[in-house]
């Protein structure tokens, strides 16, 4: 390699000079040889480790060491591990952590690519590209000879996406129309299947420095699920609330449904114009003995338990306004009826959120009849009813230009007592702050428009603004269990925010570790998804509420917080030992790590999903089916659970160990017959063959008299014994492991007398 192609490697992808360097000269530096270019004592030591590869796995990694040429090294490497990460198996995931373990530092960063680009296939589900593959555009007059070599170098295949002929058949008046413009050259695309060991990200930044590449970007994969299918419900105008995909609730569930959830049931306070306790896709998700109505004249009102007559005004315009805000956080899943609420997994028996509703409207005239609105006083007493009777989330869906102290105070109190309090910003078009969405301890919500991306023309802005969710076009509940469109407010953007916070506060750990209001004020600004200007402004806050992104950032931060517990190891039999563990809160997955040395390198030998388990929580178990008989082996765990497009993990367990060992031969009986002693024995799995020892008396000294090279021969006659003499007779059993005989235990001991 010459000197200034080795200054431009860099992480493994060499950089174009302005220098003309070919791409085959660029490809050389980045990509190993192939094996049909070696010859000799080269090809035959490559050859001589794919072979071993099949047999064993450390044997191969030993080979492999003593190769000295870097070339043949690297090609030995890369095709004994296309050959392992070809299938996911447990058997070639065994492979490849004794191959890793073995290998030395010339391996390092091949090994890494290969991981890399598994834990990429693994993770499939949860990315919106697909994987082992990009999208190449080539320099329009580039040959195919030359697109085939570089996806020859790149992995298994390509196929040209615009090489489709013009049907000359078609009408003239077709033809002639396709044919225009046809000296106009386009760059030709390419998908292009690439290698086990490179990810995405790699491939692209391999191709991206050929200089008859175009551009490479991911293959994407577009949305075609439907929301029902999506959140597994059967609730039938789920299809209209488009701003589910909006704010990621389907990639919520699926997660929070995926993990191993460790949640109490929370309590959001809708302190609105009531609720309609009838409607069908409420009546069963709000606290009969915690809601309450404000009712009586204005000025004398009382408050008292919400029933049929009290529970929303009657006849009046907003008189469902709160029955719509509580729909958007909880309304019933898969009850076959209307829409469903953000909290209300479908695994979970009616959601995982319970509503308090607390009525605080007051009847004020509106044009020729009247019109519900809510007082400040029954405000302040609502929120510290809700604080005090258990309330984790309050959502405040009105706005005022005025300040109120006691208002204020009661917020304060709230925040006082850990409960997060969510407002809408307001529908003035206004950079005038408005309350109580413009006091501190309040998650203050503007409007976003999901169909121009752009905020909502409507909503108030100003700096006091925290984050933003959809206000438009919103199905919501309405008056007896009917359903409506409203056309816009950010009244309905705050309940999405209370939503998502009260999925946060619910999770906990096991030592009853939980986020407190300014940890989940942080999680749902800081993953807000940036939609306006960079960084924070007036008129969306830190960006557009991500609930997926925000409860991956809490069970993150639960997991760093744990410690896997309850971990053992013992051996099953000659070649398995068997690990189990309790679990730990809002896993996904537990990753297992082995070494044979108890500070050595740990390898990851095995992902273990929910799917892969033989008992599931709260007790996991997994057998390591790849062990020698003979070796300790020492492991650890820890718990897993997808971020973004890759990991975060759980602290890891201690460290324990277990040896795989023959079971001794049992049921040793003996037989006297004329001038011989025939011993007789029980097979034992995985020995290779078996050892005969005697002694003429049972606690002396014996002597090995018989290595017995056959595990199916279970019996052995002594014709060396004399008439009248008594005999005693042990067997052990050995299995020959990497040319070493490991030994089981003695069996019992038995004596004869010899004829």
């Amino acid at each position: 390699m010459d000197q200034t192609l080795t200054e431009n490697i860099s992480e493994g992808v060499l950089k174009k000079e302005e220098t003309e360097i070919s791409d085959k000269e660029i490809l050389a530096n980045v990509l190993p040889v192939e094996k049909s270019k070696l010859k000799g004592e080269s090809l035959q030591e490559v050859e001589d480790v794919i072979n071993l590869s099949g047999v064993n796995a450390l044997s191969a990694a030993d080979s492999l060491n003593q190769i000295e040429d870097e070339i043949a090294y690297e090609v030995a490497l890369h095709e004994v591990l296309d050959i392992y990460y070809a299938e996911d198996t447990i058997e070639n995931e065994g492979k490849i952590a004794a191959f890793s373990q073995v290998a030395d530092n010339r391996s390092k960063k091949i090994l890494e690519n290969y991981a890399e680009a598994k834990a990429e296939r693994d993770n499939q589900e949860n990315l919106d590209y697909e994987v082992g593959k990009v999208l190449v555009r080539f320099e329009n007059g580039t040959r195919e000879e030359e697109i085939a070599e570089i996806a020859k170098r790149m992995g298994t295949g390509y196929n040209i996406l615009d090489g489709v002929p013009i049907d000359e058949s078609l009408p003239e008046y077709k033809l002639q129309r396709l044919k225009k413009n046809s000296d106009q050259k386009f760059p030709i695309s390419v998908s292009m299947n690439i290698g086990l060991d490179k990810t995405v990200e790699r491939a692209e930044d391999i191709l991206s420095n050929l200089s008859s590449v175009v551009s490479v970007e991911p293959n994407g994969l577009m949305d075609v699920a439907s929301l029902q299918e999506e959140l597994q419900v059967n609730d039938p105008k789920v299809e209209e609330l488009y701003y589910l995909k909006d704010i990621k609730v389907p990639a919520t569930w699926t997660r929070w449904n995926r993990s191993e959830c460790n949640f109490l049931r929370t309590c959001v306070a809708v302190i609105d114009t009531g609720l309609d306790i009838t409607h069908d896709d409420l009546k069963n998700m709000y606290l009969k003995d915690k809601s309450i109505s404000m009712v009586g004249s204005d000025d004398n009102y009382v408050t008292q338990p919400m029933n049929l007559d009290n529970c929303y005004l009657k006849n009046v315009r907003g008189d469902r306004h709160g029955t719509s805000i509580a729909g958007i956080i909880a309304a019933q899943s898969n009850n076959s009826k209307g829409i469903v609420g953000i909290t209300s997994m479908n695994n979970c028996d009616n959601g995982i959120c319970d509503l308090m509703a607390i009525n605080a409207s007051i009847r004020v005239p509106y044009g020729d009849g009247f019109e519900a609105r809510v007082g400040i006083d029954k405000t302040v007493e609502g929120i510290l009813y809700a604080v005090n009777n258990g309330a984790d989330v309050i959502n405040l869906s009105f706005e005022d230009p005025n300040k109120y102290a006691a208002l204020e105070d009661a917020i304060n109190y709230a925040y006082t007592k850990n409960v997060v309090v969510c407002a809408a910003a307001g529908n003035g078009a206004s950079n005038i702050p408005c309350y109580p969405a413009a006091y501190d301890h309040v998650i203050s919500v503007a409007g976003w428009d999901s169909s121009i991306n752009a905020p909502w023309e409507s909503s108030n802005y100003h700096s006091t603004v925290d984050i933003t969710a959809p206000a438009c076009a919103l199905v919501v509940c309405g008056i007896n269990s009917t359903y409506k469109i409203v056309p816009g407010g950010t009244s309905y953007s705050s309940p999405m925010v209370a939503a998502a916070a009260a999925i946060l506060a619910g999770m906990r750990d096991e030592n009853g570790f939980y986020l407190n209001v300014d940890e989940i004020e942080e999680i749902l600004c800081s993953k807000a998804k940036d939609v306006y200007t960079p960084g924070k402004d007036d008129y969306t806050g830190s960006g557009l509420l991500n609930i997926s992104s925000a409860f991956e950032e809490a069970r993150k931060r639960i997991l760093n917080r744990n410690t896997l517990q309850n971990f053992v190891a013992s051996a099953k039999n000659y070649q398995a030992i068997t690990m189990r563990w309790r679990w730990i809160p809002w896993a996904e997955q537990y990753v297992v790590y082995r070494s044979t040395d108890p500070n050595g390198t740990y390898t990851a030998i095995k992902h273990l999903r929910w799917e892969d388990s033989e008992v599931s929580s709260p007790t996991w178990y997994f057998t390591d089916t790849t062990c020698d008989t003979g070796t300790t082996y020492y492991y650890k765990v820890r718990a897993a659970a997808t971020y973004g497009d890759a990991f975060v993990y759980s602290k890891f367990s201690p460290v324990v160990s277990a040896k795989c060992t023959l079971a001794a031969p049992e049921s040793l009986t003996l037989t006297a017959g004329t001038g011989k002693v025939t011993a007789s024995w029980n097979k034992v799995a995985g020995a290779t063959g078996y050892r005969v020892f005697r002694a003429t008396s049972k606690t002396g000294t014996y002597t090995r008299i018989k290595n017995i090279a056959n595990a199916n021969t279970l019996s052995y006659a002594d014709t060396s014994v004399k008439a009248g003499t008594t005999y005693y007779y042990k067997v052990r059993a050995y299995r020959t492991v990497n040319g070493k005989d490991i030994l089981s235990d003695f069996s019992n001991i038995v004596g004869k007398t010899a004829k």
